[in-house]
């Protein structure tokens, strides 16, 4: 309990710190007047995804723009609560903002909180794993999923190395993990034995979790012409995170990502955005981590589902050494408000793992993974420029390997 309490309190004294008082100065002009100082989103929904289920939340979004001078915004609040279907609860807040601390550094703090009772549990590489769906059927509902439960807390400060476009980050990642492999007989939904619980033994998994506190850095260039919805321009990222062998620590790694997002306009509506992304992780990261996909901005979980490679299963390929890319065309079909629009896209998303299979895991395992890869289409509908409702539809191009049928994604932003 200590730690949620923990969580609460740095929210809300960090949005304390930062809601703004009286502005004293010269009168505003009209055109000033009829600006609008904040946007403010406030969207009870329900949801579905094939990640997640069904599922009802709230996110609540607030952006301080007092001046047009701050692009995309002075200050950004956003608060989400989720609970699903398939036995998650996902609750985070995240303030953003180049302009409030001293020295034009910008700060981005994160603290998440997920209960995740059906994480996804497919063992560690892809291809490699054997997944076949009609285990769920033969050896029980859960057979592909295990309880995992984290922490999370990431305060990141960069800095300018030249104008707004070349940056350096460095930040304190806090990390805490809680993992059980459940037995489900007594929901009578199979034999109750998982494909976690099989290789428990082999992966010398800790059944308590464990603490992964570390520091992270790294270079940011970002070019882009918009922050939350890109025309043109490009941002590439390069992270290190250093986990410690100090005491409090249960693990020791060190993490390398690299990422590269680029927006190419082909008219005055329709874009080419692409990504690629690479990470190298060295021995010693216990296999619930292994999902973690650093970032400058944000963290996210995959390789498969919603954040990642879109169509195929949530977190099929797991590895310490992985790449995968997005290419996407993105049309603006019309404008809507001030600056909101609605818009559709087209997209194909790829993936695989580079480990080495592990020993004795599988029966029959193949000795390296394959390319997991996934198409569809999806569409945007944004308020304003910086609130933007998002529907994705994925299929696997190999049903067999990654899962069969089309794969729905609710949520918000554009994937990069």
């Amino acid at each position: 309990m200590k730690y949620y309490s923990t969580l609460l309190l740095s929210a809300i004294a960090l949005i304390a710190l930062t809601l703004p008082g009286p502005v004293s100065g010269e009168p505003l002009s009209s055109s000033q007047e009829s600006a609008k100082p904040y946007t403010f989103g406030f969207l009870p929904y329900a949801m579905f995804s094939d990640d997640k289920g069904f599922g009802i939340g709230i996110i609540v979004q607030w952006d301080d723009k007092r001046s047009p001078d701050y692009q995309p915004y002075y200050l950004s609040h956003r608060i989400m609560f989720e609970r699903t279907t398939r036995g998650i609860g996902d609750y985070s807040y995240r303030l953003d903002s180049k302009y409030i601390l001293p020295a034009s550094l910008r700060l981005t703090f994160e603290a998440r909180y997920i209960a995740s009772l059906l994480e996804p549990y497919h063992g560690p590489g892809g291809a490699q794993t054997e997944y076949n769906s009609e285990y769920v059927d033969i050896r029980g509902k859960y057979y592909y999923m295990y309880d995992k439960r984290y922490l999370q807390v990431n305060t990141l400060v960069q800095g300018w190395l030249k104008g707004e476009e070349l940056r350096w980050l460095a930040g304190l990642v806090i990390l805490r993990t809680w993992v059980d492999t459940m037995d489900y007989a007594d929901n009578n939904q199979g034999p109750g034995e998982t494909l976690l619980a099989y290789h428990w033994e082999s992966l010398g998994a800790d059944t308590a979790g464990g603490w992964e506190n570390g520091l992270m850095t790294g270079l940011v260039w970002d070019r882009r012409d918009h922050e939350t919805s890109p025309h043109k321009g490009f941002w590439s990222e390069v992270l290190l995170r250093l986990v410690p062998n100090i005491p409090g620590n249960d693990f020791a790694y060190t993490v390398l990502t690299a990422t590269h997002r680029q927006y190419a306009p082909l008219s005055e509506a329709l874009t080419f955005a692409f990504r690629f992304s690479g990470r190298f992780m060295t021995d010693g990261a216990p296999f619930f981590t292994m999902p973690r996909l650093d970032g400058s901005f944000k963290t996210e979980t995959g390789l498969g589902g919603n954040k990642t490679i879109r169509g195929v299963l949530w977190q099929r390929a797991v590895g310490n050494r992985f790449f995968y890319g997005n290419l996407e065309l993105r049309y603006r079909i019309l404008s809507l408000f001030r600056t909101g629009y609605l818009a559709g896209s087209a997209f194909y998303d790829f993936g695989r793992t580079f480990d080495k299979p592990h020993d004795n895991m599988f029966e029959h395992a193949l000795d390296k993974d394959q390319w997991h890869r996934g198409v569809g289409i999806g569409g945007r509908l944004a308020p304003n420029d910086t609130f933007i409702m998002a529907l994705d539809l994925g299929w696997a191009v190999d049903a067999s390997m990654d899962g069969p049928g089309v794969k729905v994604y609710m949520g918000l932003d554009w994937l990069f």
